[in-house]
């Protein structure tokens, strides 16, 4: 009854008058009205979000007391019945758990192997290996068993033999292929000290050549003699020109070549290095020939040395393609040994694991007795659970997802549209709590809103209106006025405009008048000077001038005319508009 009495309250904010105010009252009035709303509600009892989110969250938590009571309990007589399996059955299964964990190790060890990078650490793996190994013999010689465990234990020592074998081979395999990546690394630092050295030589030649092509070039003088200017443009065309372009391609050739065995370095299988091989082929012979346009002399010669020792990284017969195919085929045979001494750990980890059961099963007995407390403990707990989150879901669902959250989203997406401009959407006012005095807000701030733009529209329907009548009133100031005038674009100097009294006083029509520009009303003799003084008024942007310019009909008669002007702007255009006295006349 509190809650309807409080919400009618606030309902009557929007069913009086209080929002329907002009604008400069309006947010007084929709404020007036939710203290109104907020003041109705004092002093009654009212259980809001807050209360009712208190009060589903104290049930929910009951339940957890509840259940965490019970779990102390159950716990506690398996805690009696755990202890009861340490005691009788933990010894039995010892030796055995023991016996895996050591097999796991060994086996992860051996996979270790193809994961060592250089040769310190894989010879740390395989000191592991063996020490692992020699654990495992242990653990083996102390076991005391019955007839079918012995036979287990003979044929898990078999199984480790086999494995001892299998891994040693693959440390050799992996010992290769390290060395091989050791080859590989060395002609891939080697290659990049050749082209460090190729750099360092052709770097000051590509300088002095275009310091050379630059000095010809500003050396250039057509007052000079014929015969020197050709001698000069021959030089720059047949050697110096040449020159810079043949040590430009050399460096590009050369960087690529760089790429290319970096990338062969790189390869990630065999396939690829055929198509890098043809890369690396046609580099070189694009970089050699560079390097032969360079011609005779010392320079050059070092050069092309240069250029050999880096190429050399790349040719058959100890470069780095043979390293990288090497170490790769190495891989591969490593992954093959790594995949058979897989295969015998995982036939020692089934041996290990029936010798595991066995031990398992003296502990089985132990392990039924509990099992029945432990069941019991399971069934009241998931009870307990379901209730639990049962309950959840109904409060979740019935209030806090369907009321709630359902509301609150409805007032969001309204929220959200009012933002965005649309003053039509409804404003959810369903509810009996904090939602929905949020919701009389929102009304308010949508009346508001709808108000303002209707001030907005009005204003702006009194502006256009405005400029309509301004410019009626400068159109017929300027078509009727009896002195010649003219609007034109002060940044083209075309004609815009022109008056009837221009069109009769100069007699061109004005079709003719709207194709010129202003300086075709000026002598030919003066028309030059005219332009200049009118680009100069558009560039100084002077706001009004007065000069004396003679000018010229149709009929070719000239006469003298002060022609007046003043600055304007018709949509963002600069204009200028011109009214012209003809001497003898004001």
């Amino acid at each position: 009854m509190a809650e309807s009495r409080g919400d009618a309250n606030m309902t009557g904010c929007l069913d009086t008058g209080c929002l329907d105010t002009d604008s400069s009252d309006t947010g007084s009035a929709g404020t007036a009205c939710l203290g109104n709303s907020a003041n109705a509600d004092d002093g009654r009892l009212r259980v809001g979000i807050r209360g009712k989110l208190f009060g589903a969250f104290a049930g929910v938590a009951s339940l957890t007391l509840i259940a965490s009571v019970v779990a102390f309990f159950s716990y506690d007589y398996i805690g009696q019945r755990l202890r009861r399996i340490d005691v009788e059955g933990i010894p039995a299964v010892d030796r055995a758990f023991t016996l895996a964990r050591q097999g796991a190790e060994l086996s992860a060890i051996s996979s270790s192997l193809m994961a060592a990078n250089d040769q310190g650490a894989l010879a740390a793996a395989i000191v592991r290996l063996r020490a692992k190994r020699q654990e495992i013999g242990a653990t083996l010689d102390a076991l005391d068993s019955g007839t079918t465990s012995r036979i287990l234990v003979e044929s898990i020592k078999r199984h480790v033999d086999q494995l001892e074998l299998s891994t040693d081979r693959l440390s050799e395999s992996i010992q290769q292929r390290l060395g091989a990546a050791d080859d590989r690394e060395r002609l891939a630092t080697g290659a990049v000290a050749a082209h460090g050295a190729l750099m360092g030589r052709l770097a000051p030649m590509a300088d002095d050549a275009g310091f050379d092509l630059a000095s010809g070039l500003q050396s250039f003088d057509e007052n000079e003699d014929r015969a020197a200017l050709l001698r000069l443009l021959a030089k720059l065309s047949n050697v110096d020109a040449p020159a810079l372009l043949a040590l430009n391609d050399l460096r590009g050739d050369s960087n690529l070549i760089l790429g290319i065995l970096t990338e062969v370095s790189l390869a990630p299988n065999a396939d690829v290095l055929r198509p890098l091989r043809d890369r690396f082929t046609a580099s070189a012979y694009s970089a050699r020939k560079a390097a032969k346009d360079l011609g005779g002399g010392d320079k050059p010669r070092e050069l092309r040395i240069a250029l050999e020792g880096l190429l050399a990284f790349g040719q058959p017969g100890g470069g780095v393609f043979e390293a990288r195919g090497n170490e790769l085929a190495l891989t591969a045979q490593g992954w093959e040994l790594a995949t058979k001494t897989q295969s015998k750990t995982a036939d020692l980890a089934v041996e290990i694991q029936q010798f595991v059961k066995i031990a398992q099963d003296i502990s089985s007995g132990a392990v039924t007795a509990s099992g029945s407390a432990i069941r019991q403990s399971q069934a009241a707990l998931l009870g307990l659970m379901i209730l639990s989150i049962a309950s959840a879901l109904l409060i979740a669902w019935c209030y806090v997802g369907n009321g709630l959250l359902r509301r609150l989203d409805g007032l969001n997406r309204a929220m959200l549209a009012l933002a965005g401009g649309n003053l039509e959407v409804a404003i959810p006012h369903e509810g009996k709590d904090e939602i929905r005095r949020m919701a009389v807000a929102v009304e308010v701030f949508k009346r508001n809103a709808i108000r303002r733009k209707e001030l907005e529209a009005e204003r702006e329907r009194d502006r256009i209106e405005d400029l309509r009548r301004r410019e009626a009133s400068f159109r017929l100031l300027f078509e009727s006025n009896p002195l010649p005038m003219w609007v034109y674009d002060a940044r083209t100097l075309g004609l815009v405009s022109v008056n009837d009294a221009a069109v009769t006083h100069y007699g061109y029509s004005r079709e003719q008048f709207l194709s010129m520009s202003v300086p075709d009303v000026c002598p030919v003799d003066n028309r030059d000077s005219f332009t200049e003084y009118l680009q100069a008024v558009s560039s100084n942007r002077q706001h009004q001038t007065e000069e004396t310019w003679p000018q010229l009909r149709a009929d070719g008669t000239r006469f003298e005319a002060t022609v007046f002007s003043q600055a304007l702007t018709y949509g963002n255009r600069p204009l200028r508009a011109v009214a012209l006295f003809c001497r003898g006349r004001r």
